[in-house]
């Protein structure tokens, strides 16, 4: 029987079935004024991209008023798949959006319409569960426990994920799990950051922290998701007509947040996740300096900010882990103070 378990079993699983249940729990906010229609998470909008391509799918589909979210243009690519140029003229960047082929991928052979939304978020939901267990597994490594693992359904950046059938979670979910065996198997660490990158190219900022704390002679090996990721690009340019970009969404420190604003609320929220993401970094560089470096990376990110990024508040989706990270430390750094009264 484990340690703190009544009647057995394990722990870890349990967070990650709970957080599963918790990521379907995420989405009710955006299913409750829809009295329930998966198809809302799609946030296709009356000036979308992708509103004729979903409503040959789905012709009742929720529509809000503006451009809408990008979930409507995953549906579109997911619908695609792997024909991606029948999915161009309802994307709005054609090569940047189908870099992020891994949701689709996965979720193409549930078909269309309703179920194909529904999937989606059950995509999101499960990576809900192996991002939290895969937390858990890193706090009971520092003498936590796994319920800590939770938090990550606290992220902004996974609630925007999953109401929005986003490819973000996903993305997230990987690389924990890739932070969370490296110290065991260097292999299946670059096989799930390689599955992350393509889910979410800027899942990079990962591999790039695992190389920099693995052992100097396994660095090299955290080349391979940026060689998928390249081949992926190059490949794209001859699936998929242009454009290729959006909006430039990063420029000088701090120019963005100057030029958005520096008293607005959303700019205030922006300082809150880089000073939190700094906090986090700080105190798990030594127990926990892969993800701490991660944390650092997506913090530093932030200051880079372009007001592309800040406006609609996109600056969300960068830093997944600001917020699990931070009560990762204080929980840590309240754990070893009372280790050091205990033993005073």
């Amino acid at each position: 029987m484990q340690r703190g378990v009544r009647g057995g079993g394990n722990p870890i699983a349990a967070i990650g079935v709970a957080a599963t249940l918790g990521g379907f729990v995420l989405a009710a906010p955006r299913l409750i004024p829809a009295h329930g229609d998966v198809a809302a998470l799609l946030r296709v909008g009356d000036q979308g991209p992708s509103l004729a391509f979903v409503r040959r799918d789905i012709p009742d589909v929720p529509v809000e008023p503006g451009p809408g979210f990008d979930g409507q243009m995953v549906y579109a690519l997911t619908r695609a798949f792997p024909h991606l140029s029948d999915a161009a003229p309802a994307l709005d960047a054609p090569r940047y959006r189908a870099r992020r082929i891994l949701l689709p991928m996965l979720a193409h052979p549930f078909g269309k319409g309703r179920r194909l939304a529904a999937a989606l978020l059950g995509f999101n939901a499960l990576a809900c569960g192996i991002g939290a267990a895969s937390l858990a597994h890193m706090a009971r490594r520092v003498g936590l426990p796994p319920v800590t693992g939770l938090a990550i359904l606290g992220s902004p950046a996974i609630f925007v994920s999953v109401t929005n059938s986003l490819n973000d979670a996903l993305a997230a979910a990987l690389s924990l799990w890739a932070v969370a065996v490296l110290p065991a198997s260097t292999a299946s660490a670059v096989a799930l950051l390689t599955l992350a990158a393509l889910a979410k190219e800027p899942s990079l900022a990962v591999a790039l922290a695992c190389a920099v704390t693995a052992p100097r002679g396994k660095r090299v090996r955290f080349v391979v998701p940026f060689a998928a990721v390249a081949g992926w690009t190059a490949l794209l340019v001859r699936l998929v007509p242009p454009p290729a970009t959006v909006a430039e969404q990063l420029g000088p420190p701090f120019v963005g947040w100057v030029q958005h604003g520096l008293l607005r609320a959303d700019t205030a929220l922006l300082a809150a996740i880089v000073g939190a993401s700094g906090y986090a970094a700080w105190v798990l560089r030594r127990p926990l300096p892969t993800l701490a470096l991660w944390i650092a990376l997506d913090g530093l990110l932030l200051v880079f900010a372009g007001r592309a990024l800040i406006f609609g508040n996109a600056f969300l989706r960068v830093a997944t882990l600001a917020y699990p990270g931070a009560t990762l430390a204080v929980l840590l750094r309240r754990a070893n103070r009372s280790r050091a009264g205990a033993a005073g």
